[in-house]
């Protein structure tokens, strides 16, 4: 005789953050396959109004836009024999574990997928392929105050072993990621992976 036990393992799963940090355009995916994303440029200026006609010239609105296309599509399933459904339909609990599974791969997949966008932006300071220095920081840095970006929107996504291999390899951060990592609440002591995801 064989049974199906309610306890359950689990593989390890990555900590998912990138998508919340980013647009999501799902409920104006409904019966498409491309959406445009409008531009809006900084186009107006305040003129001089005449005083004895009180007339002002209209500006001629000429706006770009962004294709998104919509040409993917992700999907997961698993198959079991009919023993093995009536059994397992005996424990919710079981169902429900196969179903967080699959719910996690296809985020899993998004997260790779939107990651691998970082690399086409045009505003960049350093590069994967070398260590992560002080001056990448500082130049990041630079380019989010320079375009008015405000700080508390920003997120610096970083590896575990490019957290402890470089940035704590700079002296200057050493004492004020310390304390970050503090405030996380990340032990030390039980070996817990740092976060991923550090606000600037």
């Amino acid at each position: 005789m064989e049974i199906w036990t309610p306890r359950i393992t689990r593989f390890l799963k990555e900590k998912l953050y990138a998508a919340p940090f980013f647009l999501d355009y799902s409920e104006d995916a409904v019966g498409t396959d491309q959406i445009h994303i409008p531009h809006l440029s900084d186009v107006f200026s305040a003129t001089d109004v005449p005083t004895t006609s009180g007339t002002i010239e209209g500006t001629d609105i000429s706006e770009s836009k962004t294709d998104l296309d919509i040409d993917k599509w992700k999907a997961a399933a698993f198959f079991i024999t009919k023993f093995e459904e009536r059994e397992v339909m005996r424990r919710p609990n079981v169902m429900a574990e196969y179903q967080k599974a699959m719910g996690y791969k296809l985020g899993r997949q998004l997260e790779v997928d939107i990651l691998a966008h970082l690399a086409s932006l045009t505003r960049t300071a350093g590069t994967s392929a070398t260590d992560l220095v002080a001056t990448n920081i500082e130049t990041a840095l630079g380019i989010i105050a320079s375009n008015s970006i405000p700080k508390e929107e920003c997120k610096m996504f970083i590896e575990p072993k490019v957290f402890w291999g470089d940035l704590m390899g700079i002296q200057k951060y050493v004492k004020l990621l310390l304390n970050f990592v503090r405030s996380v609440k990340l032990c030390f002591k039980q070996q817990t992976i740092p976060s991923q995801a550090f606000v600037l």
